[in-house]
């Protein structure tokens, strides 16, 4: 449903969850972008205050911390 290019088990995070708490996302997007730019959304061209501005430099530390998360540790 939507844009994936992000995958993650949610096996383990569900299991311990409680009934009552949402469920773990397991599938989302991470959007690109270039390095410490900002992005004006089309809706808000003509307002262009910070609340408009979508920084990049996000996207890019979540891309980096599941990258580490992700690569092998020490055997």
């Amino acid at each position: 449903l939507g844009l994936v290019n992000y995958v993650r088990d949610t096996a383990a995070d569900n299991a311990s969850r409680r009934w009552y708490m949402y469920r773990a996302v397991g599938a989302f997007y991470v959007q690109d972008g270039g390095s410490g730019k900002q992005r004006v959304t089309a809706g808000h061209q003509a307002r262009r205050n910070k609340a408009a501005a979508v920084d990049t430099w996000i996207w890019e530390a979540v891309r980096d911390k599941i990258a580490r998360r992700d690569a092998p540790g020490p055997v």
